[in-house]
């Protein structure tokens, strides 16, 4: 930032600039100060073989950065995190120019990949590019200033053997309550205590930071005219491979419904879980009744859980294995006797490899 006048004027201005730049704060000063001394510009991404032209000698109204990135302060952009980066990414280049891939690559920016990837043969296009062109421009030519691609998906395209019906949001049962208020049990008695709005919003709120796969939460609540709260599964949301059977989702309802158990009870609300769920596919899951409300906590088993429902924290790093002590799985294993089940570990290197092989 310091010398940067003295890069672009010093011992004679430059006749262009070519942006290589990874800091997205200094690629905007260069910009502007090239548009003041009339200093062409080129900038190539290796997504989709992409060249960008600006022109500042020929026409110096021309915005930076084609104006994608009108009303941000250069400031503001300064060390910016990967993950952060990306929404200034989509900025310049333009989400609908994007190859699919690339877009599929920026949703895990900082989750399983820590930058936007790039393959040698790309940059090498870039670099081809780039050097191309700059040479008709530096030789006079009449190039145009805007954003060209050289997409060799394009050119050549490549017929995939296998396509898939992706079924939109639009078709989402979510849009449609009306089935899932037609399975509304009517053989249920109305809840005793009338709980207020309030108190209902507060007790969904923390139902749903129950864990889910993908964190996909695939609930519907519905709240009758008898004071009872319904739980039904939206199946479109976790139709997944991944949750086979809706086995997956049937572990994030049990979730949510424990969250409600814990967080009523330290509220002194005494409530009644009723579950409908006899077989894999069914919607109805379970149905809560409100009973009565008291003035202190209803000492319920491991109430003291309570406080760990808002605890979350996603740690995708691949570290080095510590096991769980003995002591732990004992534990689980007496949770799940409590509710008559049967809890299994895998732990044996031979069987983890067997089974990751499965899961992958």
């Amino acid at each position: 930032k310091e010398n940067i006048d003295d890069f672009l004027t010093c011992n004679g201005q430059l006749d262009l600039l070519i942006d290589e730049c990874d800091s997205f704060d200094i690629k905007i000063l260069l910009r502007e100060k090239a548009k003041s001394y009339g200093i062409p510009v080129m900038m190539d991404t290796s997504d989709r073989g992409m060249l960008d032209i600006e022109r500042f000698e020929k026409d110096p109204t021309i915005e930076i950065f084609h104006g994608y990135l009108k009303g941000l302060d250069r400031k503001d952009l300064k060390d910016l995190p990967n993950k952060e980066k990306v929404a200034i990414v989509l900025k310049i280049t333009g989400l609908e120019t994007l190859s699919p891939r690339m877009k599929a690559s920026l949703l895990e920016v900082g989750q399983t990949i820590t930058s936007w990837p790039q393959l040698a043969s790309g940059v090498f296009l870039g670099g081809a590019s780039v050097a191309h062109f700059a040479r008709r421009l530096l030789l006079g030519e009449n190039l145009p200033s805007g954003r060209f691609y050289i997409d060799f998906d394009e050119i050549i395209p490549i017929q995939q053997e296998n396509s898939f019906d992706i079924k939109s949001l639009s078709e989402s049962s979510s849009n449609d309550q009306s089935g899932f208020l037609q399975m509304i049990p009517d053989d249920i008695l109305q809840s005793p205590y009338p709980i207020d709005l309030t108190q209902l919003k507060h007790l969904i709120e923390v139902a749903n930071l129950a864990p889910s796969g993908g964190n996909i939460q695939p609930w519907i609540w519905v709240f009758d005219r008898k004071g009872n709260l319904h739980l039904f599964h939206d199946q479109i949301r976790s139709e997944s491979l991944l949750d086979y059977n809706g086995t997956g989702s049937l572990v994030a309802f049990g979730a949510a419904l424990e969250n409600i158990r814990l967080f009523a009870s330290s509220i002194g609300l005494e409530i009644e879980i009723l579950e409908h769920i006899h077989s894999f596919g069914e919607k109805l899951i379970a149905s809560v009744r409100f009973l009565t409300k008291l003035n202190q906590p209803i000492l319920v088993p491991h109430i003291d859980l309570v406080d760990g429902i808002a605890l979350r924290c996603t740690n995708r790093k691949n570290a080095s294995r510590t096991l769980i002590s003995q002591g732990q799985l004992s534990g689980y294993v007496k949770f799940a006797k409590e509710e008559g089940l049967e809890l299994t570990f895998v732990q044996e290197k031979d069987d983890l490899e067997k089974l990751a092989k499965v899961v992958g």
